[in-house]
C-alpha cells in the first residue's frame, strides 16, 4: 500500500514525517511540506493520504487529493483528525488486515455563471471586507428562501456544521446527514434564521454591496473578492471525501462530548 503525506507547511511536523517513515517505509511526501513529490503524482499513484495537522490542514488536503484521507491531529479540535502519532502502528495494522472504516462525507460546489468555481468539505462563506453590511438574497428556483442585510452567510455541510456555522449560532448536524444549512452572519433583522436544507435543493445567492467590497471563501480560503453586486450558485454534490476510521475510533458523540464539553 502506497501512503502519501501531506501536512501543515506552517508548522514544525518533522518528527511527525520521519515517525510516519519509520511506521509505514513506502512514503510519497507532498512538495508542499519538503518532500520529493507532486501532488498530482501522489493522487494518482497513492492509495491512503495522512494528513498531518489539525482540521484546517486536513480541509486543504482534501481539495488536493482525491482518495481516502487520515487525519493525524497536531491541533486543537480534531473533529476530522480522528488520530494522533501514537496510534500508527494501529492504523498501519488496521490498513494492512483491511479492518478500517471509510466514512463518506459529502461536499459542497459553488458555481459562478454555471461554471464550477470550488468545491469544500466543511463551508463556503461570503464576509464584508469594509465593514459596511451586505444584502443578501438566497434563492431556489424562483423561490426566495430568506432575504437580509448582516455581514455576510455561511453555507454549511453537514460536517462543516460544528466549524463556522456552530460560531454563527447555526445547527448541529450529524455528518452523515445528506443536507445542508444557510446561516446568515449578524443579520440586522433578527427573523432572519439559520435553515437546514435537503441535498435536492439548489441554491442560488445574491449579494448586493453599495458601499465597499466582500469576499467568499472556500474552507475558510479566500477564493474570490468582489464589489457591487454578484450572484452565484452551491449545492450538496454527489462528490464525496472518505475519511479512514478504525473500529475503536470515537464515534461523533464522543466527539463532542469531548470537543464542546456535553455533560
Amino acid at each position: 500500500m502506497k501512503i502519501g503525506l501531506y501536512g501543515n507547511p506552517y508548522r514544525d511536523i518533522s518528527n511527525a514525517i520521519d515517525k510516519v517513515v519509520e511506521v509505514f517505509q513506502e512514503v510519497y511526501i507532498s512538495k508542499d511540506i519538503g518532500g520529493n513529490y507532486d501532488n498530482e503524482f501522489i493522487n494518482e499513484n497513492c492509495d491512503v493520504i495522512i494528513s498531518i495537522g489539525g482540521d484546517g490542514t486536513l480541509l486543504r488536503c482534501a481539495k488536493k487529493f482525491k482518495k481516502p484521507i487520515i487525519g493525524i491531529k497536531v491541533g486543537k479540535l480534531g473533529f476530522l483528525t480522528f488520530f494522533n502519532l501514537e496510534d500508527l502502528e494501529n492504523i498501519k495494522n488496521a490498513l494492512f488486515s483491511g479492518k478500517y472504516l471509510l466514512e463518506e462525507r459529502n461536499r459542497l460546489k459553488i458555481y459562478l455563471n454555471n461554471i464550477e468555481l470550488d468545491s469544500a468539505l466543511n463551508d463556503f462563506s461570503v464576509n464584508t471586507i469594509s465593514g459596511r453590511g451586505l444584502d443578501i438574497i438566497v434563492k431556489s428556483d424562483n423561490s426566495t428562501i430568506t432575504s437580509f442585510y448582516g455581514d455576510g452567510i455561511i453555507i454549511s455541510s453537514a460536517s462543516g456544521s460544528t466549524a463556522y456555522n456552530l460560531s454563527a449560532g447555526g445547527p448541529i448536524l450529524h455528518p452523515l446527514v445528506k443536507a445542508y444549512i444557510v446561516t446568515p452572519i449578524c443579520p440586522h433583522n433578527l427573523s432572519a434564521r439559520p435553515i437546514v436544507l435537503p441535498k435536492e435543493v439548489m441554491l442560488t445567492i445574491t449579494i448586493k454591496s453599495k458601499f465597499g467590497s466582500w469576499r467568499i471563501n472556500s474552507d475558510g480560503e479566500l477564493i474570490k473578492k468582489c464589489e457591487g453586486e454578484l450572484s452565484f450558485s452551491v449545492e450538496l454534490s454527489d462528490e464525496k471525501t472518505a475519511l479512514i476510521k478504525l473500529e475503536n475510533t470515537d464515534n461523533f458523540f464522543e466527539i463532542l462530548r469531548k470537543k464542546l464539553n456535553f455533560s
